[in-house]
């Protein structure tokens, strides 16, 4: 299995931490739902506070990823769910600090959507992934 980072410059370089794609060979694909920033109990966290909602959020991703056996540099894709359209910097730039926390030379790539609302309204912002396990 191999994961190799695809940057090409023929197009903008990416406005955030995320890479432009990735080419991927061998092993096993995990598709990853929707995150949100809830914990086991199902209990809201940090009502109001979009900076914890999103942290609760990645680490609801990297519990998924490393459940199914895989580290979170398994990571390749994510698309991310905002529902105000302020918190994107604030978001861009949390995430860049979560990616170098993890350890990830190259964050995945990524797609950001700003929407009305989320299926419960407070939640903030909800994160789907797909990884490459090496197992």
């Amino acid at each position: 299995m191999s994961k190799e980072v695809v940057d090409s410059k023929k197009l903008p370089p990416p406005a955030a931490p995320y890479s432009h794609a990735f080419k991927v060979k061998g092993g096993a694909l995990l598709f990853i739902s929707g995150q949100v920033p809830e914990d086991a109990n199902g209990k809201l966290a940090s009502p109001g506070d979009f900076e914890a909602q999103a942290l609760k959020v990645f680490e609801n991703l990297k519990i998924v990823v490393e459940e199914a056996g895989g580290t979170v540099s398994d990571i390749f894709k994510l698309t991310v769910l905002l529902t105000d359209q302020s918190q994107w910097k604030p978001f861009s730039q949390l995430r860049g600090r979560v990616f170098t926390q993890w350890g990830m030379k190259h964050p995945p790539a990524s797609t950001l959507l700003i929407v009305k609302s989320l299926a419960k309204p407070e939640w903030m912002v909800e994160i789907e992934g797909i990884a490459l396990l090496r197992k």
